[in-house]
């Protein structure tokens, strides 16, 4: 009897996580027909237990606790377990502060049945400008820049390194903050280049910003889209400095074939 009503509680608590409604991070809505899928409980994955929801979108990643910052509030989640056709309610849980970022962009997820924190990302996360982008989320600082991807032609990549955060805050950054938010679902922004960034605060993977030839600085990381457009001249400042004064080494494109579509 203690066996099975161990395995109900962990079915519970799964499925209280997937029917997390996170906006209650600022109000006290709930909504849970946002939930995309109900998954079973798998007690050998306990880094990825989140579905996602409509407005905050599980990393899927555990933050370390030296970067979990104040307590936001304490709320009371509600949900339903599908399998055994039983409610469960009132069930205290804690959001926290991710030390140096906007909880509009993201906070950490922690419940009683777990001493891990876990990271959501807001989908909805739409800042003004280009600065408000990088003061939300301490850009700056938390950034590493590894290589630059650059769309040579249909048949062949250039990987440029070496660069530096100074030059890649100089060229993205440093007169283009006041670059108003104009990401729009209707616009396809065509990446010319992709720089492959490393987030240092726990509970963020690698992400990619990318540079069009039409002038757009663009990112689809942290669950949500953001496009400022910096200008052509800007884009070709950049790609002329990473011409000369980086490391190049060409990668041809292997196109692998669907032998499944014949």
């Amino acid at each position: 009897m203690k066996n099975e009503n161990k395995v109900k509680w962990s079915v519970i608590t799964i499925l209280l996580l997937l029917l997390i409604v996170i906006p209650v991070f600022f109000t006290e809505c709930n909504k849970y027909s946002d939930i995309a899928f109900v998954k079973i409980w798998d007690k050998s994955k306990t880094n990825v237990p989140f579905a996602y929801s409509k407005e905050y979108y599980s990393r899927f990643i555990k933050a370390e606790p030296d970067d979990i910052g104040i307590l936001i509030k304490e709320i009371k989640l509600n949900g339903y377990d599908e399998y055994h056709h039983e409610v469960a309610s009132n069930i205290n849980t804690k959001v926290y502060e991710i030390k140096g970022i906007n909880p509009e962009c993201a906070g950490a997820l922690k419940l009683p049945f777990s001493s891990d924190y876990y990271v959501y990302t807001n989908s909805s996360y739409h800042p003004n400008d280009l600065g408000e982008f990088l003061n939300d989320l301490n850009l700056i600082e938390n950034l590493s820049f590894n290589s630059i991807i650059y769309d040579y032609s249909e048949d062949m990549w250039i990987e440029y390194t070496g660069i530096t955060k100074e030059d890649a805050v100089k060229y993205l950054f440093e007169n283009n903050q006041s670059m108003v938010n104009v990401y729009s679902g209707e616009t396809w922004y065509e990446p010319k280049l992709r720089i492959k960034c490393v987030f240092n605060t726990s509970g963020f993977d690698e992400i990619i910003l990318s540079l069009s030839e039409d002038g757009y600085l663009f990112t689809d990381s942290f669950s949500s889209n953001q496009a400022f457009y910096i200008g052509e001249d800007k884009v070709n400042e950049f790609m002329n400095f990473l011409k000369t004064e980086l490391e190049a080494r060409e990668m041809p494109i292997i196109y692998i074939e669907d032998k499944f579509s014949k």
